[in-house]
């Protein structure tokens, strides 16, 4: 009994005691290796029952790194107590290499090593650390796969302990046994992580793996037919993957299982009968070769197979086998063929051509319409370059463009209906419409072009672009007619439409001038603008447009330069004038103007007749457009008579008003003093008065008939003056003495101021003064009572001013 109570063998027991504690421990180290299954679990179980065994307090497991060829401490096991546990501890921070400590010892004997005393021993690394926890004996044994050191086991005790030969001989083969089992612990992993790794495999593939088994053996020297029906009879799918029963319309491998192959192939089918031959003829080994099925749902499916026999005593019993689901490749296979075949069809028949070209543009192939439209056999332009086709002008900049798409990539513009020229076998260019399109084939691109004439096309597009243009024409025209602008607006809309829609250089409009019989320009519209010049004012008569009217007839030419009727051939040869039309302006045999245009290129029949229809609007237009004007101008004019007659009237009856109030006024006064001298016997002083009113007032009365008369004398256009020298200060004062009473009346200032240097003039001395009284008049008349009425004369350089001004509301 140990001094912890439990059993255990001492050294100095008897041997047959001693030799059934160690038997035991064989017993357990067999029992504690069978019943784990990895090393990791079984080396604690094993440290401990050695240490309880021959009673060592620590047991280490260290493990060869076979990278780093050292030992590294992979296990431990000590009784309870802190230095052993701090000495693990330390221990844990150590390699050793070969030679080095007691494991290194061991690695470098490959045999069993005791020490009886650690203090005494000089390579030991954890010598301190041992003698600090009071660790004195110990001893360690190999663990060892024939010669090769896969580990070390090592102990400690902390009493001296005896060198012990039989138990390190025991501990030797206990570390052969134990290499055993690492070497079955590894067989055993390395099988099941092939195991896992090919079901792995199995599970992930995206092809499908099976294994069919046999109801009974097929004999291999049995004959071919016999074969395949035996197979077809007895075969049933025994494995497979998840892939595999996805491709019959399943889900899990399960599914699937157990199916026969009578439910999967159809035999009917001869191509399945010809594939189980063939696997048979080529000795049960078959790759690459196509089967014909049917899933769950009674679709056709396709796979490409591969495919093994296993052969057991000359007779069948297994198959192993890959499978890829082809049955979209045979589809689009057929409709390859399909494709191909109507695409065969649809180039022959085409009346486009169609036209196959590589990187080097050599024409590959070309459908028979080419002979049609290009004038070439289809045998003629096979092998040559696309630019037999091409007009000489556009060649190199194909070749430009197509050198820069290879070598980029990048299109400058669309290959969907590009409109160029073409060239024909007889040498006359022709307008074409094609459309490129690319695709790559075993890394050639090449590409396949449709072609169209579109001559007849483009004379239609022409002949509707014409009367498009033709019929914008004329409602621009019309439409300018009939606004309500000045004829001068109207004409040069009229010829911007002409030169907008027929394409003239520029376009022109004479006006005839009755009065003198010439053609006034009113409006031009292109490359001149201009109004004046010598064709601004042309006589009926001179020049082609002066002719035109005279002789009222078009002149019509396509032919400008050699034209007799232009003049200038120069200027026509430098801008390129190729045409010339003009129209006269007619409405009922009147002429009122003309109509012109020059043109760069020939003028079509329908742009002559839409020119003349124009001129004829045009015309309706400039004789509705002077109409008006008359019309309007006579409007004004009698407007203006009336205006002036009812001014007259209403001035006459103004003027008879206040010649009325202006003549009864002195005539009132005479009458008044003459009834007063009647009726009374005044004295001599209001006699003289009385006399002297009644003269004053009889000149006014005079002097007002002067002026009517006067007046008169200025309507009829016989007014006289009698100009002479006179002086303007005597005449300002005349009149202020003769206003002065009916100023002093309503206390109003009158005020004056004289510059002599404007005093001498030549005038009508009389009928200045009656200017400047009549205005004094209105002054004072019109000034409120303690206002002011100044009068002055100055001079302004060569003229005399008489200015008068006052404090009332004025004239």
């Amino acid at each position: 009994m140990g001094d912890d109570g439990k059993n255990s063998i001492s050294f100095n027991s008897d041997a047959q005691v001693e030799n059934d504690a160690r038997l035991n421990l064989l017993y357990e180290i067999g029992r504690i290796l069978a019943s784990g299954e990895t090393m990791n679990e079984a080396a604690p179980q094993i440290l401990e029952a050695i240490c309880r065994n021959i009673q060592f307090e620590l047991g280490e497991l260290w493990c060869m790194d076979k990278q780093d060829k050292i030992l590294r401490l992979e296990n431990a096991w000590h009784l309870p107590s802190p230095p052993l546990e701090n000495f693990v501890a330390k221990s844990r921070q150590f390699k050793f290499t070969i030679g080095e400590g007691l494991p290194g010892k061991v690695w470098s004997k490959n045999a069993p090593v005791w020490l009886e005393n650690i203090g005494g021993e000089n390579n030991m690394p954890r010598k301190f650390f041992a003698e600090e926890t009071g660790l004195q004996s110990g001893f360690a044994f190999p663990i060892l796969l024939g010669e090769k050191l896969l580990g070390v086991f090592s102990f400690f005790s902390c009493e001296s302990r005896q060198p012990d030969a039989a138990l390190l001989q025991m501990f030797a083969a206990v570390g052969n046994h134990i290499g055993q089992f690492i070497k079955r612990e590894k067989i055993e992993s390395t099988l099941r992580e092939s195991e896992d790794r090919y079901r792995a495999f199995i599970k992930q593939s995206t092809e499908g793996i099976w294994r069919f088994e046999l109801d009974e053996k097929i004999p291999a020297n049995l004959p071919t037919e016999e074969q395949v029906q035996r197979a077809f009879r007895d075969g049933f799918l025994a494995e497979c993957n998840d892939a595999m029963a996805q491709m019959y319309g399943l889900q899990r491998a399960e599914d699937l299982v157990g199916s026969r192959i009578s439910e999967l192939f159809d035999m009917t089918d001869a191509a399945n009968v010809e594939y189980l031959r063939t696997f048979i003829e080529s000795g049960y080994n078959l790759t690459d070769a196509e089967s014909h099925e049917k899933d769950i749902a009674g679709n056709d499916k396709f796979f490409l197979n591969g495919l093994v026999g296993s052969i057991e005593n000359g007779n069948l019993v297994r198959v192993w086998g890959t499978q890829r689901d082809i049955t979209e490749q045979k589809r689009a296979e057929q409709a390859l063929r399909e494709s191909e075949e109507s695409y065969r069809i649809v180039a022959e028949t085409a009346l486009d051509v169609i036209i196959k070209i590589d990187e080097q543009n050599t024409i590959l192939f070309v459908n028979h319409s080419v002979e049609r439209i290009f004038g070439h056999t289809s045998e003629e332009v096979l092998g040559q370059p696309l630019t037999i086709i091409i007009p000489e002008d556009l060649r190199e900049r194909h070749r430009v463009r197509m050198r820069r798409y290879l070598a980029t990539g990048e299109r400058h513009l669309s290959w969907a209906g590009i409109e160029t020229s073409a060239l024909h076998a007889d040498g006359h260019t022709f307008p074409l419409e094609i459309s490129f399109g690319e695709y790559n084939q075993n890394g050639r691109r090449f590409f396949i072009g449709i072609a169209r004439d579109i001559t007849r096309r483009k004379k239609s597009e022409r002949a509707l672009l014409e009367r498009e243009r033709l019929a914008l024409l004329n409602s621009d025209v019309s439409r300018a007619l009939i606004e309500n602008n000045s004829l001068p607006d109207v004409l040069h809309t009229c010829t911007e439409a002409v030169v907008k829609h027929l394409d003239a250089a520029f376009a022109r409009i004479w006006t005839l001038n009755k009065e003198e019989n010439i053609l006034e320009l009113q409006s031009s519209s292109g490359i001149y603008t201009h109004l004046d010049g010598e064709h601004s004012r042309v006589p009926v008569g001179k020049f082609k447009i002066g002719l035109i009217a005279k002789e009222r007839k078009p002149h019509l030419t396509n032919s400008v330069v050699g034209d007799q009727r232009v003049a200038d051939q120069d200027w026509a040869k430098r801008e390129g004038m190729v045409a010339f039309a003009g129209y006269p302006l007619i409405v009922e045999e009147r002429l009122v103007g003309v109509v012109g245009m020059f043109a760069r290129q020939p003028l079509t029949e329908k742009t002559l007749e839409a020119l003349a229809a124009a001129a004829n609007v045009i015309a309706l237009g400039i004789e509705r457009k002077q109409t008006e004007t008359e019309r309007e101008r006579l409007l004004i004019s009698e407007q203006q008579a009336r205006e002036n007659a009812e001014t007259a009237n209403h001035a006459k009856d103004e003027f008879i008003a206040v010649v009325s109030h202006e003549l009864r006024s002195p005539l009132n006064a005479m009458l008044g003093w003459t009834r007063i001298l009647q009726q009374q016997k005044p004295n001599e002083e209001m006699t003289d008065y009385a006399l002297d009113v009644i003269v004053r007032n009889a000149r006014s009365q005079s002097k007002l008939i002067e002026d009517l008369l006067d007046i008169a004398r200025l309507n009829e256009g016989k007014l006289r003056l009698e100009l002479l020298p006179i002086e303007l200060a005597p005449i300002i004062v005349a009149a202020v003495e003769i206003i002065k009473p009916t100023a002093d009346a309503k206390n109003i200032r009158l005020s004056q101021s004289f510059d002599e240097a404007a005093n001498f003039i030549v005038g009508d001395g009389e009928r200045l003064r009656q200017v400047v009284e009549n205005l004094l008049s209105n002054a004072v008349k019109f000034t409120p009572e303690g206002g002011r009425v100044d009068i002055r004369l100055k001079r302004e350089r060569d003229e005399a001013k008489i200015i008068i001004s006052d404090t009332g509301q004025g004239i």
